[in-house]
């Protein structure tokens, strides 16, 4: 029996601002991602613009140079991106990749996160859409469009920020995207969400994709205590100031007094919903 071990492709992009992310996941993932499992290695591959991370040298860390796209191209052309690096994640058994914003928040044992013999896929349910009736999922309702889904149809609405599977599972499902997002380029059209809408058409009534529930991208905001934080997807606003300052070239200041003022109007927000959530499905 051979005693070697599996390894994962971890995909990160963190080009301009989000750059200041970095630290807070490579730290955390270190610590709890699959940190007790003896059986499998980690290798990131980090896309950044960023002069300082790029001239870091670390062991399980391949550092890659990435322009800063910009939206929607950033997150609309991401399969394509991780197919210009075919050749080296080809080698790992699995591949997953997280936005910028995400901290570990506690161990992570992989027969929880990855999938098993009869899936292939991993992938996050949206914690806005959790428990809904399928009309109300935004996905693609554009005929035209290669994401198109139609009223009636689906059980879940899949967040873009983390997904993964088995490598070549994964690799299929990028070539696939990429193919879809090429031809409603052609015919002058994208997708409602880019990249996540994408996603969602591609898992669409498959039996093999593995459910991570909200334990595993828990909004720092929001408020669902029946899910223990596993990890945090950390508010851009809060953490930050504002999504457009965080795309700006500069770190903008931010006083203490104003972030706790913002995060406490998030989670009344959440408590308020959640509350009047219960009350009406009960």
């Amino acid at each position: 029996m051979s005693n070697k071990k599996e390894t994962i492709a971890i995909l990160y992009f963190c080009t301009g601002t989000y750059s200041r992310y970095r630290d807070l996941f490579f730290t955390s993932s270190e610590k709890y991602f699959f940190s007790k499992d003896n059986d499998i290695d980690k290798h990131y591959y980090i896309r950044t613009d960023d002069k300082k991370l790029l001239s870091l040298q670390i062991k399980n860390v391949t550092f890659i140079y990435q322009k800063a796209l910009g939206r929607p191209d950033q997150t609309l052309y991401r399969f394509r991106i991780f197919l210009s690096q075919k050749t080296l994640l080809e080698k790992h058994d699995y591949i997953v990749f997280f936005n910028a914003n995400f901290q570990f928040k506690d161990f992570i044992f992989k027969k929880d996160f990855l999938p098993t013999e009869n899936k292939n896929y991993m992938a996050l349910l949206h914690f806005s859409y959790y428990n809904k009736i399928n009309d109300t999922f935004p996905y693609d309702r554009n005929p035209d469009s290669k994401a198109y889904i139609p009223y009636g149809s689906g059980k879940n609405y899949y967040l873009g920020a983390l997904n993964g599977g088995k490598t070549f599972d994964f690799l299929e499902l990028c070539k696939t995207c990429d193919k879809r997002i090429q031809q409603d380029y052609e015919n002058n059209i994208s997708a409602i969400r880019y990249d996540e809408s994408m996603l969602n058409k591609f898992f669409l009534d498959r039996t093999d994709v593995k459910n991570l529930d909200l334990s595993y991208g828990y909004p720092e905001a929001g408020w669902f205590p029946q899910f223990p934080v596993k990890i945090m997807s950390r508010s851009k606003e809060i953490f930050i100031g504002s999504k457009d300052k965080l795309r700006s070239s500069k770190m903008p200041k931010i006083s203490i007094l104003k972030i706790i003022y913002i995060k406490s109007i998030y989670v009344t927000t959440r408590i308020i919903y959640s509350l009047f959530y219960s009350l009406f499905h009960k």
